[in-house]
């Protein structure tokens, strides 16, 4: 920038550059392999987890699983239609349970300044039935400690991981390998518009999720 701003050549800085990105793309890629490789959970592993899961076990990693979160947005106020005015915000995370759906509105991630509020629709029938059965309980967090207590963003990923070693004791999961994995799965099979999917849901451009989350070389 210094010599473009004195109109001096910089050719050679550029290419010096570039050759960097890419070995750096080249590092974390082999960097996710070998978490990968050590973990060894692929993605039909988790999706079998997800159809044994029950209660809050399976809101969980249904959410991990099908919107690509970070642990911010798994900090989840949880409420029905009639009374969503009376604790809706613009700042925090919510799902909205009716009678044959829930709506996640996303408010609270690491990107929202840039991505805005996300809203998804969920009609899955065990999702919908078991987090009516939370609200019925009185229940007005989606996830939290042994005393009731809202489980904190710093919290989720020890969460998580004692979620999942009841069903992979061996594995060291968190919402980050998760990601990979389904990544891995996308890039493998080539579908390139499933991973824009899962980039638009994390909230980075396909580019950021292809070089830092990509496991092939």
């Amino acid at each position: 920038m210094i010599l473009r701003s004195k109109d001096k050549p910089n050719t050679k800085l550029i290419t010096y550059r570039e050759k960097l990105f890419e070995e750096r793309k080249a590092y974390q890629n082999k960097k996710n392999m070998k978490i990968l490789k050590e973990n060894n959970v692929d993605f039909k592993q988790l999706n079998e987890v997800l159809e044994k899961a029950v209660g809050n076990d399976y809101l969980l990693f249904y959410i991990l699983m099908n919107f690509n979160v970070r642990n911010a947005d798994l900090v989840i106020t949880i409420t029905d239609k009639d009374k969503i005015k009376e604790v809706y915000n613009k700042n925090d995370n919510f799902m909205v349970v009716y009678p044959n759906k829930v709506i996640y509105i996303r408010q609270d991630y690491k990107t929202s300044d840039i991505y805005k509020a996300k809203k998804h629709i969920i009609k899955d029938k065990k999702f919908v039935a078991t987090l009516k059965n939370r609200i019925a309980e009185g229940y007005t967090e989606l996830f939290t400690n042994n005393k009731n207590q809202p489980l904190k963003v710093n919290e989720m990923n020890n969460h998580i991981k004692r979620r999942y070693a009841k069903f992979l004791p061996e594995a060291n999961m968190s919402q980050s390998l998760i990601y990979k994995i389904i990544q891995n799965h996308y890039e493998v099979l080539g579908d390139i518009k499933k991973l824009q999917e899962i980039a638009e849901s994390r909230g980075h451009r396909i580019d950021t999720q292809l070089n830092n989350y990509s496991s092939t070389i």
